[in-house]
């Protein structure tokens, strides 16, 4: 059966490098984005496909790692391929050479064009090298080139989250929400598996959509909050609870899902980290809420987040919800994956 499922995984992925293949010979940016998203699916497909072996030889391994790291050469992600490029060395490193250099003779040329290519665009690039975390310092006529390099770099290498991402983190400094939801839309298109980029996504999601698909979108992500990560359930709640601030009804039901999305995310996330504390100190806050209580700072303070309190203004101290909430904001915005 184990084999079985890896021969249908394999050709899971064939299926869809054949449709990708048809929709790069057609050549415009919209099918080219396509392709490329394509491409990221197929690799994962042959990831699954190697995980259904019980033990697969060394041999399969490389024969897996080199269409893994082919998959993100055609799809045009330098970023991921170089990643996949790392496993294909670790695998052919367990295989004799006389049997690793046929299996990467075609992939070796074209991973080293690519990566060539890419770092010579990112020399032309100078902004978006330097500021792929943040963009907070940008203003004026760098936003305009930070803007346009982030564009000039997607039109060669349309397949990657991490410009998609660059291309969100600038449209939304730039205040143009439409644009940033289409772009973290590609981003999770070709990295679905990113808990980071689906909680920017959620985020960003009552900014750019209309009023009244909002409670559908959470809907849909509520119903997948028991495998969703840290970051999600905690974006989540906070949406949840920032809807019911300004709910003159039935405001109950919103703090009951956001409360149960943060027991999720406490379930998964380290105590220690930002994340964990930041669901802490959101399940302290509904709990109070729940009770009939008005939250206070203290409650901010008994979840360890006393450093953003003593840098904060007494304004913002009187309202412990929004205090998180634009922290949280601001971390989730600021970093990319």
């Amino acid at each position: 059966m184990r084999a079985e499922h890896y021969q249908l995984g394999l050709g899971e992925s064939g299926r869809l490098k054949l449709r990708a293949t048809a929709l790069l010979a057609e050549g415009d940016s919209a099918r080219t984005f396509e392709a490329a998203a394509l491409l990221h699916d197929a690799a994962r497909a042959e990831a699954r496909a190697l995980l259904a072996l019980e033990h697969p030889t060394p041999e399969v391994r490389l024969a897996s790692a080199v269409e893994q790291c082919a998959c993100f050469v055609e799809g045009l992600d330098p970023v991921l391929a170089a990643r996949s490029w790392g496993h294909v060395l670790d695998a052919a490193g367990r295989v004799p050479d006389a049997v690793a250099a046929p299996m990467l003779s075609r992939l070796k040329p074209r991973y080293f064009r690519l990566e060539s290519a890419f770092g010579g665009a990112l020399r032309k690039s100078p902004l978006v090298a330097r500021h792929s975390g943040s963009l907070d310092l940008l203003r004026g006529g760098e936003r305009q080139r930070y803007a346009r390099e982030v564009a000039l770099l997607l039109a060669r290498f349309p397949g990657t989250p991490w410009l998609w991402w660059a291309s969100c983190s600038i449209e939304h400094v730039r205040g143009r929400p439409g644009a940033a939801w289409d772009a973290i839309q590609r981003t999770c298109r070709l990295e679905p598996d990113s808990g980071h980029y689906d909680a920017v996504r959620l985020w960003l999601m009552p900014r750019a959509v209309p009023p009244k698909q909002v409670d559908a979108y959470l809907s849909e992500s509520y119903a997948d909050i028991h495998r969703a990560s840290p970051e999600v359930c905690l974006v989540y709640a906070l949406n949840e609870m920032e809807l019911a601030r300004h709910a003159s009804s039935a405001s109950t039901p919103r703090l009951e899902r956001a409360f149960e999305a943060v027991l999720q995310g406490r379930s998964r996330a380290q105590a220690e980290t930002s994340v964990g504390q930041y669901l802490r100190a959101a399940q302290l806050l509904l709990s109070e809420q729940l009770k009939g209580g008005e939250p206070t700072i203290d409650l901010l303070y008994r979840a360890g987040l006393g450093d953003l309190i003593v840098a904060s203004s007494a304004a913002s101290r009187r309202d412990p919800f929004r205090l998180l909430s634009q922290q949280v904001s601001q971390v989730i915005t600021r970093h990319a994956a």
